[in-house]
C-alpha cells in the first residue's frame, strides 16, 4: 500500500500529471491536475485506466482501433457518471464525442459530431 502523504505530495507537485502525460494519457492528466482529493483521483485512475485499450469503431467511416490510436481534440470533460472525450480519427478524420463510464454497470457510447456553422 502507497504512503497516503507521499501520494498527496506528488499530486500537489504536479508529478502525476508529468507521468500521465509521460506514458500518452494527456486526457487524465488534464483532470488530475484539477482535483486536490486524493480518494477522487484514486477512484479516477482505477476507473479510467482500464478504458484505454478498449476497442472503438470510429461513427464516420468504421476505423477500428483502440481509444489511444484516436487523437483528443480537446481537455476531457465530467459529464454525469461518464468522462466525454472530443476524439479525431486517425483514418478520415472525423470528429466524435467519446463518453466513458466512471462507475460499474454503465456502458460507454459514442456520439458522431455534425460541423456546425462557423465551428469545422
Amino acid at each position: 500500500m502507497a504512503d497516503p502523504k507521499a501520494v498527496e505530495y506528488h499530486l500537489s507537485q504536479g508529478h502525476i500529471a508529468s507521468w500521465l502525460s509521460y506514458i500518452g494519457r494527456g486526457d487524465l492528466a488534464s483532470l488530475v491536475d484539477s482535483m486536490t482529493d486524493l480518494q477522487a483521483v484514486i477512484g479516477l485512475l482505477r476507473d479510467s485506466l482500464a478504458g484505454f485499450s478498449d476497442e472503438l469503431t470510429c461513427p464516420h467511416c468504421g476505423f477500428k482501433g483502440r481509444v489511444g490510436d484516436f487523437r483528443l481534440a480537446r481537455a476531457p470533460w465530467r459529464f454525469g457518471n461518464y468522462v466525454g472525450r472530443l476524439l479525431v480519427c486517425p483514418r478520415c478524420g472525423g470528429r466524435f464525442r467519446f463518453f466513458y463510464p466512471l462507475r460499474a454497470g454503465l456502458r460507454p457510447f459514442t456520439v458522431p459530431r455534425r460541423a456546425a456553422q462557423g465551428n469545422p
